[in-house]
């Protein structure tokens, strides 16, 4: 298995090579095979988000307004760097956009609205500059997400702080975007005060354009999701936590369910149309802000504040692989899976590997429980010694006191 990541302390990628069953926090489990560190800058520009476009260029967005084409075949190395993207040094990158092999763009995103169109076929072009249909105020008014249709390459839905969902179109003739859907905030609370809005990630959850289907997840705990056919407001809203969400992936939209993650720690798959968890993903400590399937092998890779990244398999949710890469982590994402499945048929399933891992921590107890009852032999002889000793006392006591009354 070959998992890369965006290490926020050394501002570079770190790949991972090692089995499933790999456990760095048990000494006695399988280790990684290799992690090697790329494309090191600093941490005040380290990389924000990160997607691999065919086999051909890994593209990645950085603090401080830099987007950074690298080789995949090579050894991540630098093919083209676009820098001073943005109005000043505060705005970033909030999404990436990149498309299948075939389309010629990706798009880039900034929290203020602006998206940079880069042309893969022709990276020597300058970027192309275009401006969402809203209005930026610091602290007030801003962009959290920003992604495209499956199918239609020109069609995009973005929300954020204060800016409720938008579906928009690119009008290349003018190079503008016109707004094809705006939803409206839900009805007022039990005491009559507006609900505050705070996207903070959505997707298209099916192919159709007619109507949208989409999914939202704010910043105050909130799951909605909405119909373009039925109005304006989402068809469903639930409370899904009580802290913000601050990523989410979807699954097999023919069962409706998607994992999300909240700023304390936790990592659950819910059903999006009922509302409802249907397991957790344990282990985290803090937040776990970078989650991304691997539709092919059906896992899911997470990292974020506690320095592990960790590979579940969907399902049922068991935990295949904890690594500890030494920095916090903005993105992550498995690249393969065969080496890990190579060796994991020559040596164990994860299911003996966890089996063995139980085995071991019975008789790690059993242990423990025999060196116990020995103590507590121990302590229980030392009992009856001391209570003796009272006894013997207490009888030489009460005829010290009769013959003195005698």
């Amino acid at each position: 298995m070959k998992i890369l990541l965006a290490a926020s302390d050394i501002g570079g990628l770190r790949e991972v090579v090692c089995t499933r069953g790999t456990d760095t926090s048990i000494q006695s489990a399988p280790q990684p095979e290799a992690i090697e560190t790329y494309c090191a800058e600093k941490r005040e520009t380290h990389i924000l988000q990160m997607k691999v476009y065919g086999d051909k260029y890994v593209i990645a967005t950085r603090l401080g307004g830099t987007i950074d084409v690298y080789d995949f075949q090579n050894a991540y190395k630098l093919v083209h760097k676009y820098e001073k993207l943005g109005l000043d040094s505060k705005e970033k990158f909030i999404s990436l956009v990149v498309p299948k092999v075939g389309e010629p763009y990706c798009y880039a995103c900034t929290d203020r609205g602006q998206v940079f169109a880069i042309n893969i076929e022709d990276l020597e072009k300058e970027p192309e500059v275009l401006q969402l249909p809203v209005k930026y105020i610091e602290n007030q008014k801003e962009i959290s997400c920003f992604t495209q249709h499956p199918t239609q390459s020109d069609v995009f839905l973005f929300g954020g702080k204060e800016i409720d969902l938008h579906v928009t179109k690119i009008v290349h003739k003018t190079n503008k975007f016109s707004v094809l859907f705006r939803a409206k905030n839900v009805s007022t609370n039990g005491i009559q005060l507006r609900q505050p809005i705070w996207i903070s990630k959505a997707a298209f959850v099916s192919d159709s354009s007619d109507p949208f289907n989409i999914l939202t997840v704010t910043r105050y705990g909130e799951m909605r999701y909405y119909n373009t056919s039925k109005g304006k407001k989402p068809r469903e809203n639930y409370k899904i936590s009580a802290d913000p969400i601050v990523a989410m992936s979807l699954l097999d939209t023919g069962k409706k369910q998607v994992i999300c993650s909240d700023s304390h720690r936790t990592t659950a798959r819910f059903n999006y149309f009922r509302g409802l968890m249907e397991g957790k993903y344990i282990g985290s400590v803090g937040s776990t802000g970078a989650i991304r399937v691997f539709n092919k092998s059906n896992l899911l890779v997470t990292g974020g504040l506690d320095r592990y990244i960790r590979c579940y398999e969907i399902e049922s949710r068991e935990c295949l692989v904890k690594v500890y890469v030494g920095t916090e982590i903005a993105d992550v994402m498995i690249l393969s899976d065969e080496r890990g499945k190579k060796r994991g048929e020559k040596e164990k399933s994860s299911g003996q590997i966890a089996e063995k891992k139980a085995q071991r921590e019975k008789a790690k107890g059993t242990g423990k429980n025999n060196d116990e009852e020995d103590e507590n032999d121990d302590s229980d002889s030392d009992d009856d010694a001391v209570w003796h000793r009272l006894e013997s006392n207490i009888v030489n006591a009460r005829k010290k006191r009769r013959l003195e009354l005698s």
